[in-house]
């Protein structure tokens, strides 16, 4: 059972509350940032930034997770910093709080896992997430094909042998 501080049991009394979602990204340095503007959190700042919303969180009783994060991107860092360093199977975790209630026991992970693609472009950013153990468990992860610019492939059946490990190439 979860023991709630002061703070989170007279957020939950009141008659009005301010909920919020803290996001870090595995950037390097890691993004964090804030569905309401401005906070610190766990003795770290996160940043208010333009225009963040979380959506379509969910949960099933396997584990499966997805969600969306939506970003503005006005100034272009988030999108600069999603082609630079990628996105795929970058650490993603989000926690939801109530904005007057930020000790460090209060904000509640939510979501703890990685993205999988991002859309980029002038005024936002939208990444797609998945659960760590639900995408990113399997191999391969990245297709590579002509869809690529490699036009030319070995064939079907090639064994490549890396160290202990035989990989069979397969096509799709």
């Amino acid at each position: 059972m979860r023991t709630l501080t002061d703070a989170a049991l007279s957020a939950a009394a009141g008659t009005v509350t301010k909920p919020l979602y803290l996001i870090e990204i595995g950037f390097t340095p890691a993004l964090r940032l804030s569905t309401r503007g401005d906070v610190t959190w766990n003795a770290l700042a996160w940043s208010g930034g333009e225009a963040i919303a979380v959506s379509s969180l969910d949960a099933d009783g396997s584990g499966w997770q997805s969600g969306t994060i939506q970003i503005g991107n006005l100034d272009d860092y988030v999108g600069t910093l999603i082609l630079a360093q990628g996105v795929a199977d970058r650490p993603v975790m989000v926690w939801k709080a109530d904005g007057t209630a930020l000790d460090v026991a209060d904000p509640v992970l939510v979501f703890d896992g990685v993205a999988t693609s991002a859309d980029v472009d002038t005024s936002r950013v939208s990444l797609s997430l998945a659960g760590a153990g639900t995408r990113s468990a399997f191999a391969p992860r990245r297709v590579i094909g002509p869809a690529s610019g490699f036009s030319f492939l070995l064939p079907a059946g090639t064994k490549i042998k890396i160290g202990a490990t035989t990989y069979t190439l397969e096509r799709q």
